[in-house]
């Protein structure tokens, strides 16, 4: 296996980025840059993650709630993400300490 290091110079972080990449995706050939993809249709549509609303407290009826409230206020949710924050994060919400306790 190739391993390497590669610097890359230049005053636009941006392009600098994307420079970098695109040469270290031509170099190596197992991967495609952002650029070279297509991005799906559902990339446009409106999505809701549950960990915003509920951390690591998410129920069925939140979930539901929480996608009706969006219907109401006429923004119609097309996908949703269910997380219940699977790993630790630091500094925690008052909230789990709260609930924690009870």
């Amino acid at each position: 296996s190739m391993q390497a290091l590669f610097v890359g110079i230049g005053t636009d972080p941006f392009k600098l980025l994307s420079d970098s990449f695109a040469t270290v995706s031509r170099q190596l050939n197992t991967f495609q840059t952002f650029s070279k993809k297509a991005l799906p249709d559902s990339v446009n549509d409106f999505g809701w993650c549950t960990w915003d609303a509920f951390y690591s407290a998410v129920t069925p009826q939140g979930i539901l709630d929480g996608v009706q409230s969006l219907k109401d206020a006429g923004v119609p949710v097309k996908n949703v993400i269910l997380d219940d924050g699977w790993q630790d994060v630091s500094p925690r919400p008052p909230s789990w300490e709260e609930k924690e306790m009870s």
